[in-house]
């Protein structure tokens, strides 16, 4: 399986959020960008998420609050799409973590990888 450095991670409303991807000895982790989903869907913790591979820049996926309830997946016309803010080369390496994304608290509790069919 293959996954672009930059995907988006699409609801079933089609909203839209683009999220820096970081592989580690085979697996993929979803990093910046990721925290702009909590504040869009009120994510609290004990919240799951289901993420499905649809091709190497997208994923789709669904939530459910711990109230065993689905996320609400706002409609809007055209839907939303979060984007990250990219940087030119020359300012890589000049930046700083906000004090907001210091401490996310979304924990990957079960993981399977990807493999190849």
């Amino acid at each position: 399986m293959e996954v672009a450095p930059l995907v988006m991670l699409r609801d079933p409303s089609r909203n839209e959020f683009e999220v820096m991807i970081e592989k580690k000895n085979g697996k993929v982790y979803f990093t910046d960008g990721w925290a702009t989903m909590k504040d869009f869907y009120i994510i609290t913790a004990c919240s799951w998420m289901t993420v499905i591979y649809a091709n190497r820049n997208l994923f789709l996926f669904r939530g459910v609050t711990r109230k065993e309830r689905e996320f609400l997946y706002p409609r809007f016309s055209p839907p939303k799409r979060f984007l990250l803010k990219h940087m030119s080369p020359s300012s890589a390496g000049n930046t700083t973590i906000p004090n907001a994304l210091a401490f996310l608290f979304f924990q990957r509790n079960f993981t399977t990888p990807f493999r190849n069919s």
